[in-house]
């Protein structure tokens, strides 16, 4: 996590438990001499990228097959390959194209999430932003992107996520 903690320096005999503590320091917010005054926490955009996508793109993958079919990644993953639709593969190969843009401009300023329509969280963020079928990504929740050709007007949406957050010093 990045960010800035500022920290107040408060008068020891005023701890928590003297009638002059505020009430953050009663909740226990206080620590020994020092009490945290506020927490300016700045989180990258996350972009998310929504659609079926084959399983080898998925948190677990064919690496949670393995020891239930005995047989290497690789041959698993091949095997997806060739039995996965041609528009999942398209939607996967867009996935990583836009991901790849997207680190190679912004770097770690920026969080990266692929679901799957497939996953309970999908489910939701498709009926969240009425996304019905296709490929979509999502900017911090707020902009989304249908379909998209290629990846500069998600650039610019990440861009503008950027500049509403506070510059780290």
């Amino acid at each position: 996590m990045s960010g800035r903690l500022n920290v107040t320096f408060t008068d020891p005999s005023r701890g928590p438990h003297q009638p002059g503590a505020s009430h953050a320091q009663r909740r226990g917010r206080h620590l020994g001499r020092f009490a945290l005054s506020r927490i300016v926490v700045t989180r990258p955009p996350r972009v998310q990228l929504l659609g079926l996508l084959p399983a080898i793109l998925k948190p677990c993958g064919p690496a949670c097959a393995q020891p239930f079919t005995n047989r290497n990644v690789e041959a698993l993953r091949e095997e997806e390959w060739h039995e996965t639709p041609a528009f999942v593969i398209a939607n996967a190969d867009r996935a990583h194209r836009i991901a790849e843009d997207l680190f190679r401009d912004f770097g770690d300023r920026v969080r990266i999430e692929v679901v799957g329509f497939d996953s309970p969280r999908g489910v939701w963020l498709g009926l969240r932003h009425q996304i019905g079928k296709g490929f979509a990504v999502i900017v911090d929740g707020r902009e989304v992107f249908r379909d998209p050709k290629d990846s500069d007007p998600i650039k610019g949406a990440v861009s503008r996520a950027l500049s509403t957050r506070p510059a780290l010093a």
